[in-house]
């Protein structure tokens, strides 16, 4: 019976994958003096990142280098990654099949997803690179991306009740308006401030000029 039910457990996503995955710059644009969003196809799928180096949580640091450079940390400026697109990379890590499946080697199953960071001239190339054409091959392109640090952020704990806080108040500056967005964005999401049904919402922010 033991030996059975090992073959339905759930495999450990990520225990081989690649350190740093390619990335595609989709658009870089100015959000104010010294400070651009860069937007970048990357890749998402558990059987390439695992959960813990994902971008899974607001508050989390991306880890980026333009290919040859040094790696720099960048600060996430959208929601963190839906988990439900991940359902097809769990199913084959799990090993299931789908009716009318073979159990063959296959390559992985790719999720990708748009990622918006922000870059200031301290981060080096970064900061000046272009869009790329979807034509190019993952070999050619520039930048790519490693695991994401730290844990991120507890967005739930003493802010979970809208009836004892009816009232939000968010500060920013510099990158940290980053966070902010990102925090509105996945507000609705697991672990957000359900912010819709707040009485009274506010961000105040800080830019130069």
């Amino acid at each position: 019976k033991l030996e059975r039910a090992g073959k339905y457990r759930s495999k450990v996503a990520g225990t081989e994958t690649p350190e740093w995955n390619f990335a595609r710059v989709v658009s870089n644009t100015e959000v104010f003096p010294k400070m651009r969003e860069l937007v970048l196809e990357v890749e998402t799928s558990r059987e390439l990142v695992s959960l813990r180096n994902s971008y899974c949580a607001v508050g989390k640091r991306c880890q980026a280098k333009v290919r040859g450079g040094e790696p720099v940390e960048l600060v996430p400026s959208c929601a963190p990654f839906p988990a439900e697109e991940q359902h097809d990379a769990l199913l084959k890590l799990r090993g299931d099949l789908r009716a009318g499946q073979t159990k063959l080697p296959e390559e992985p199953v790719r999720v990708s997803a748009l990622l918006s960071v922000l870059v200031s001239p301290e981060d080096g190339e970064i900061f000046d690179l272009r869009p790329e054409d979807e034509s190019v091959d993952a070999e050619d392109l520039q930048v790519e991306v490693g695991a994401f640090l730290g844990l991120g952020m507890d967005l739930r704990g003493p802010l979970q009740s809208v009836y004892n806080y009816p009232t939000v108040l968010l500060c920013a500056e510099g990158k940290g308006i980053g966070t902010a967005k990102a925090m509105i964005e996945a507000s609705m999401g697991r672990g957000g401030l359900d912010l819709t049904y707040r009485d009274d919402v506010r961000l105040y922010y800080k830019v130069p000029n």
